[in-house]
Parts: structure tokens; C-alpha cells; sequence
């Protein structure tokens, strides 16, 4: 049946499509590790194997020991599960007049004895139900904290995901991205919703199985018992390995779709002005719509699958009942005496097809999520190598305990040889800079496109951990106690970052309601110069500004990232292109707040138009990561012919030449 199955979609699992290469939907894998898996004999047991060891290796020592709890819950769920039969056996067996042996037969008529044989079966039967509701009742705990411990194990290891990705150096994160971070939180909760939760519900499923298996051994013959097993055994060994390539193109092609239509998502909303005026938005629905069929296809494919093992096992059940009365009709008694026992055995096959179909089930769905377990347990090791037992890989801000009193600029702040260079660049960002700023001192960072301004400023902030030097503030290294050094820094960077929430959330960004102080978020307006805006407001500080601020204007969206830079009441405040997206009139407003701030504040301003700069105390000119000049505006203006060049926006070229702007 699996193969014919396969055979009738293998065009829809051959198919490219958007994002999917060819060698992805082959009978190999390629794993997330780089290396080629092909498993093609690999039953589903190997698979379950494989994704309980990830989960071990993410559970620190006191969620191994609930582990360990758990497992012997599963054996007493059994015990319960191989005693209904039992006593089911054993009343019928009663009602039946038949006493060889049972020790339930013997407890029912111990108890019930001397009633009639109405009274017997009601007494009886309700000792019976009270087993069954006992069975019933340690199932379904066991089936619940099962699912519960899976659950609280994703909320732990997703949370913990998630801090790292806050906690990485920015220039790991940077080569990552947001978007690929937070795939790959979808990715922790598909993997802990299906393959981890999946894995569990087949143990459950396995331990029924045996102790069901167990139970018949006890009133069924031997060879009987066993020839079922192997029957039923085999029969869902050859369904797993005739699906196993469908099932695993099913998986990787769930997984890509999914990451695609992520991407669509993304690319169609944020570019959807630039779609409008090309006229191009049925393109990109297209593009969606493609990408979610795939999808859809693949999830009805894989239910599809999932619900034809029951099918099959009713199929290898009837073929058992009918064999088994073929075999008592030849047994002293006939199939009458038999009764009994095909009863007892109808009933506890239906609960070992029922088992199998779900233990099936499961396996396919941990077969189709290899893609997404495999990738979570790669990027672990890569960012988070700690929750899966390894070394840590310094990927996160060092957390170096604070020594004497907090950092707080109050003379000068200067590097020492200062010389950085991104992951995977053979070329160094910044190289061996040395400079210094006074307190109170309006500094301008300028030079052309990739020189490094942003980079310096980003060690100043103390966000990249440079790969030589050094930054001190008033003689100490920021290292030395950096959470203290962020709260003296804030923030403006050229886009503006408007969260869909509250105007007050907004200037008061990561502050809990009761947290924020009303107060110093109208000041920071009043300092901004938009808080006579924010009154003509009908719902002042409750204002939605949605999504990305869409109720403002560029130049109200800035001012409102400047009111948050001044919430903390910073000692150092940092502009990066903070006026670049604004029209001329707008630019001339801010730039004048920013002015404002000099001999208060501790201004670092990096800009592409030099007239922003005219009131810096002093520049530094940044190329090719160094510092190329330095001084007052009039001074560059005069002795530097690269200043010069940048003042007329014409740039030197790699080869020399020079090329318009």
C-alpha cells in the first residue's frame, strides 16, 4: 500500500518549487550539519531513538530526574492498562462459569460468590468499571504530564533561545539577522509541538503495546501471541519503509514552505509601496499564494499518511480475529468455549491497533520533522551551546562581574588602539584607532561609505567587543562593567524604530505600564521639542502610533526615538545618519535640537551631510578604517582635500578615480 502510495505522489514529491532545491526532495537528506544522511532501511524506532536523545541532551539534571519519573509513571500506566484486561478476562470468564485460574475469576467470586447471577454480574461489574476507571484515570495523567513536561520544556529552552539572540555580540548577531532568528524561534515550536511531543506520546504508546502484548501471553497460547505480534510488527515496519521517502520530501518540503512564506510575508508588506507603484502586488501573491499551496499540499499529504496505519492495522486485526477462531475451532471445547477469549481478545486487539495506529502516526510525524529538529539542535550549537551540554562558543556579551563603582563619564572618553573586523571579513573595520572625547564635547564622525564610522561608534557604545585596544571612560575600560556603561548611552539611528503600541510605550521603550514614569517621558518630550504635538493628541500619551509609526511624520517619528534616547537621562547621546531620511526643512529642525544638546550632553553624530556637522566641537574624518583627519569644520574645510571632496559629494573610488554621487 506505501509503496503504490508513493508511486501515485511522486510527482508532488520530485516537484521544485520556490526556495526548494532538487537535493532537498531526494531519497538523501542533507543534513543541517553539512553531511548526507540516507537512511532509506531506517525503521521509525531509530527515529524516535534519536529525537529522545536531543531532548535528554536539553534537559539540565532536575528535568532528567522528572524524566526518570515519568518513565516509571509509563510502567505503572501499563501495569494499570495489562490489569483492565486481565480483570476483563477474568469477569467474563466469571459470568462464563469458567474458573481456571485467574486470579481476577477468584477475586470476583471471593467478593460476589454467594449473589445470584444478577446481583454477581452488577457487583462484579462495578468492581470491573472501578478497574477501568483506575486505568483510565493513570493514562490520561500520565498522557498529561507527558505533554506538560514537553511543553514547560519548550517555554525554558525557547525563552533561553530567545535571551541568547538578545544577548549575542552585535556583530554575531548582524551576521545572522532578525529574520533568520526569529525563523528559527518557529522552528523551537514546531520542533517541541511535533517531534519532542511526538516522541513522548510514542513512548506512551509503546508501553500500552507491551503491557497489552503481556497481558494476552497470559490467556492466549503462546505461538499465538507471538505469530500476532510479528504480524502486526511487521506490517507496520514495511508501512514505514515504503512511505520513508515520501514522508521524508513531505517533511523538508513543510519546512522550506513555511520559511518561505515567511519570507513572501515579509517582502510583500514592508515593500508594499514600492509593489503598489510598480504595479507588481499580484506578483508577489503569486508568489505567496504558490508557496502556501506547496505548503498545504505537504500538510494534507502528511495527514494523509498519518491516518492510513489505522486503516491497515483494523485490516491485520479482523485477519487475526478470523485466524484465531479458525484455530480454537479445532481446540477441545470448539468456538464455543472459545467465546470467552475471542471476546477478551477482540477487545485488547483494538486497543494494540489503536496504539499502533498512533505509534504509527507519531512516527511519521517525527520522520517529517527531522528538517526542523536537526536545524534547532545546528543553530543550538552554534548560539546557545550550553543547553545542549557543550562548551560555551563566547557568541553572547561577556558577562563580566562589575568591579568598583558604577561607570559614569565625568572627564574624558577615549580608545587605545582600537582595531576590529566583522566575522568571516578578511578586512578589518576599524584599524588601531586612537582618539578622545571630552565631556560635554560635540563630536562628529564623517568619511565616505564603509570607512567605519558606524563601526567606532558601535565600540564607543561598548555593542562589539573590539579584536585589539581598548575603551576607557575616565581611565577605565568600559568592559569592566558594561551594563552600567549602557545606561550613559542613548540611541538615534537613521530609521526610525516605532513599535505598534502606545506613544508613552514607545518613549518609555521596554518599560512595564506601572514602571514608566509620566513624568520624565513628557520631559523627554518637552526636550525633543514634540511635546506640544503629543497635547494636540486626543489620547495623548495613549496614542497607538501602529505599525512603524505610520500616524507620524518622519520627522515626528525621529523626534519620538529622540525622546526615548533622553528617557534614562543618558550623559552620552549617539546619532547614526540620525537626519539622512528627512527632507532639508525637517533635517534643519533636528539637527538644531541636536545643537541643543551640546555642552549638556556628550554628542557623537555621524553623518553623510557635512552641514550637520558645522557645530561640532571637533570631527573625525573615518577611511578605510582609520582616522584619515581630524579637527573644527573650518579647519577640515581648509587642509583636508579628502573633507574637501566629501563637502563637493564626490568620493574617491576604489581604483582612485573619482565618481559622482
Amino acid at each position: 500500500m506505501g509503496a503504490a502510495l508513493e508511486d501515485s505522489w511522486t510527482s508532488f514529491g520530485n516537484r521544485s518549487g520556490p526556495g526548494v532545491p532538487g537535493a532537498v526532495l531526494s531519497g538523501s537528506i542533507r543534513c543541517y550539519d553539512g553531511a548526507d544522511r540516507n537512511d532509506s532501511l531506517d525503521p521509525g524506532l531509530k527515529i524516535l531513538w534519536e529525537t529522545l536523545a536531543d531532548l535528554w541532551r536539553l534537559l539540565d539534571r532536575r528535568e532528567r530526574r522528572v524524566a526518570v519519573v515519568l518513565v516509571v509513571m509509563l510502567f505503572i500506566s501499563g501495569l494499570f492498562e495489562m490489569g483492565g484486561i486481565v480483570f476483563l478476562f477474568g469477569y467474563i470468564g466469571a459470568l462464563s462459569g469458567e474458573a481456571d485460574g485467574n486470579p481476577a475469576v477468584t477475586l470476583y467470586q471471593s467478593i460476589a460468590g454467594g449473589l445470584n447471577d444478577r446481583a454477581f454480574a452488577l457487583v462484579a461489574g462495578l468492581l470491573l468499571l472501578v478497574i477501568f476507571a483506575l486505568k483510565n484515570a493513570s493514562g490520561l495523567l500520565t498522557a498529561f504530564m507527558l505533554t506538560r513536561f514537553s511543553m514547560k520544556r519548550y517555554e525554558r529552552i525557547s525563552t533561553r533561545l530567545f535571551a541568547t539572540y538578545l544577548g549575542l555580540r552585535l556583530e554575531v548577531f548582524y551576521g545572522k539577522g532578525a529574520v533568520q532568528a526569529m525563523q528559527m524561534l518557529r522552528v523551537a515550536t514546531r520542533v517541541f509541538r511535533n517531534s519532542f511531543s511526538a516522541a513522548l506520546a510514542a513512548l506512551s504508546e509503546i508501553a500500552i503495546i507491551s503491557t497489552v502484548m503481556l497481558a494476552l501471553l497470559l490467556f492466549l497460547p503462546l505461538t499465538f501471541v507471538l505469530t500476532s505480534g510479528l504480524l502486526f510488527g511487521l506490517g507496520g515496519y514495511l508501512f514505514m519503509v515504503s512511505t520513508k521517502a515520501l514522508s521524508d520530501r513531505l517533511g523538508a518540503r513543510q519546512a522550506l514552505e513555511e520559511r518561505e512564506i515567511t519570507k513572501v510575508m515579509q517582502e510583500g508588506l514592508r515593500g508594499i509601496v514600492d509593489l503598489r507603484l510598480a504595479g507588481r502586488e499580484d506578483v508577489m501573491t503569486d508568489r505567496y499564494a504558490r508557496a502556501l499551496q506547496s505548503l498545504s499540499l505537504a500538510d494534507r499529504r502528511g495527514a494523509g499518511l498519518r491516518m492510513l496505519p489505522r486503516a491497515f492495522n483494523e485490516m491485520l486485526l479482523a485477519a487475526g480475529i478470523v485466524l484465531a477462531a479458525v484455530y480454537f475451532a479445532d481446540q477441545a471445547g470448539g468456538i464455543a468455549g472459545a467465546v470467552p477469549t475471542l471476546a477478551v481478545a477482540g477487545f485488547a486487539g483494538l486497543r494494540l491497533t489503536a496504539a499502533l495506529s498512533r505509534l504509527t502516526a507519531n512516527l511519521q510525524r517525527l520522520r517529517q520533522g527531522i528538517p526542523d529538529r536537526e536545524a534547532l539542535v545546528a543553530e543550538l550549537r552554534i548560539v546557545a551551546p550550553t543547553l545542549i551540554g557543550l562548551a560555551d562558543a563566547g557568541n553572547g556579551v561577556s558577562a563580566v562581574p562589575a568591579t568598583g563603582a558604577p561607570l559614569r563619564l565625568t572627564s574624558e572618553l577615549r580608545t587605545e588602539g582600537l582595531s576590529f573586523a566583522y566575522p568571516g571579513s578578511s578586512d578589518s573595520a576599524l584599524r588601531d584607532i586612537s582618539l578622545s572625547i571630552s565631556k560635554g564635547e560635540f563630536v562628529g564622525f564623517c568619511g565616505p561609505s564603509g570607512g567605519g564610522k558606524s563601526t567606532l561608534a558601535l565600540s564607543l557604545m561598548g555593542l562589539i567587543t573590539p579584536d585589539a585596544g581598548r575603551v576607557l571612560c575616565d581611565g577605565r575600560d568600559i568592559c569592566e562593567d558594561l551594563a552600567s556603561w549602557f545606561g550613559q548611552i542613548g540611541y538615534v539611528g537613521q530609521q526610525p524604530f516605532i513599535v505598534p503600541r502606545s506613544l508613552r510605550e514607545n518613549v518609555a521603550f521596554s518599560y512595564e505600564g506601572a514602571d514608566i514614569d509620566d513624568d520624565k517621558v513628557w520631559a523627554a518630550l518637552e526636550v525633543a521639542r514634540i511635546a506640544d504635538v503629543v497635547r494636540g493628541l486626543e489620547h495623548g500619551l495613549g496614542t497607538e502610533l501602529g505599525e512603524e509609526g505610520s500616524r507620524l511624520s518622519g520627522g515626528q517619528r525621529q523626534r519620538i526615538c529622540i525622546a526615548r534616547a533622553l528617557y534614562r537621562d543618558p550623559e552620552v547621546l549617539v546619532f547614526d545618519e540620525a537626519t539622512a531620511a528627512l527632507d532639508s526643512v525637517t533635517e534643519a529642525e533636528l539637527t538644531h535640537a541636536i545643537d541643543r544638546f551640546s555642552g549638556t550632553k556628550t554628542i557623537i553624530a555621524i553623518a553623510h551631510r557635512l552641514t550637520t556637522l558645522r557645530s561640532c566641537d571637533r570631527i573625525y574624518l573615518v577611511k578605510d578604517g582609520h582616522i584619515a583627519a581630524s579637527g573644527s569644520f573650518e579647519k577640515l574645510e581648509r587642509d583636508s582635500q579628502e573633507f574637501q571632496r566629501l563637502l563637493r559629494g564626490i568620493s574617491e573610488d576604489r581604483f582612485g578615480g573619482t565618481i559622482p554621487p
